[in-house]
C-alpha cells in the first residue's frame, strides 16, 4: 500500500479526460441508424459535455486515501454464491481491455466497489430487457421490483465495504465523505465503461450512455 500522490490524482484525471475525448469524438457516428430513444440519449449526453469535464476535472474520488493492487474487473460474473459461502470465480486477469502494464499499476480500492456498483445496475437493467420481450408479464412491476433490488443491493454492498475498512490502511472516511468519495470515482468508471463499449460497438450502447448520464452532476 501506498498514499495516492497528487502526480496519481493528475495522471487519473488526465486518462478518465482522455477517454471522455474519445467518447464524444465516437458518439455523432453512432447517432445514425439509432433508435429514437438512444439517439435522444446520445445528443442529451453530447449536450452535457462541458458539465462531464468540469465533474472530472475537480473530481474528489482521488484527493486522499491509499493506493493499492486492485482486482481491475470486479463484477458480478466473478461471483459464485454456494449455500455456506461466497467464492470469486476469477483467472485473476483483471480488466483485459486494459494492457497488463497497466492492469499492474497501483489505485484506489474505491475502483472495484464502483464497478460492482455498475454491474447490479447492469444485472437490473438487462434482466428487465429480457422480461419486456415476454408480452405475457407486467413490465411495470417488475422494473420498480428490480429498482428495488437494485437500490439495497448497492447500498448493502457499500455499507459492508464501509463497515469492513474502518480503521485500516483502507478507510477513506466515513458516511457522506466516503459515498462522495466512491460516486466520484463512479462517474471516472462511467466514461471507461462507455469507451469501451463504443470500442466493442457493443449492442448495449444504450445502458452504458445512460448510466453516465446519471453520474454527472446536475
Amino acid at each position: 500500500p501506498e498514499p495516492i500522490a497528487t502526480a496519481d490524482r493528475e495522471a487519473w484525471i488526465a486518462g478518465t479526460q482522455r477517454r471522455a475525448a474519445t467518447v464524444f469524438e465516437r458518439l455523432p457516428a453512432r447517432i445514425k441508424g439509432a433508435a429514437p430513444a438512444l439517439r435522444d440519449d446520445i445528443s442529451a449526453l453530447l449536450s452535457a459535455r462541458s458539465r462531464l469535464n468540469l465533474a472530472i476535472a475537480g473530481s474528489a474520488a482521488f484527493d486522499s486515501g491509499t493506493k493499492i493492487r486492485i482486482h481491475g474487473d470486479l463484477h458480478l460474473a466473478r461471483y459464485l454464491v454456494t449455500e455456506g459461502d461466497l467464492l470469486i470465480v476469477d483467472p485473476g486477469s483483471g480488466d483485459e481491455f486494459l494492457p497488463p502494464v497497466e492492469r499492474r499499476r497501483k489505485a484506489s480500492p474505491l475502483r472495484d466497489l464502483a464497478r460492482m456498483l455498475r454491474s447490479l445496475e447492469a444485472a437490473a437493467t438487462f434482466a428487465l430487457r429480457d422480461i419486456a420481450g415476454d408480452r405475457t408479464e407486467n413490465t411495470d412491476r417488475f422494473e420498480r421490483e428490480l429498482a428495488l433490488w437494485n437500490m439495497r443491493a448497492a447500498e448493502a454492498f457499500l455499507a459492508g465495504y464501509e463497515f469492513g475498512v474502518q480503521q485500516t490502511i483502507l478507510d477513506v472516511g466515513e458516511g457522506p465523505l466516503f459515498r462522495a468519495r466512491v460516486e466520484a470515482l463512479a462517474l471516472h468508471d462511467a466514461v471507461d465503461a462507455l469507451a469501451i463499449a463504443l470500442a466493442e460497438s457493443s449492442t448495449s450502447l444504450s445502458f452504458y450512455v445512460r448510466y453516465l448520464m446519471r453520474r454527472i452532476p446536475a
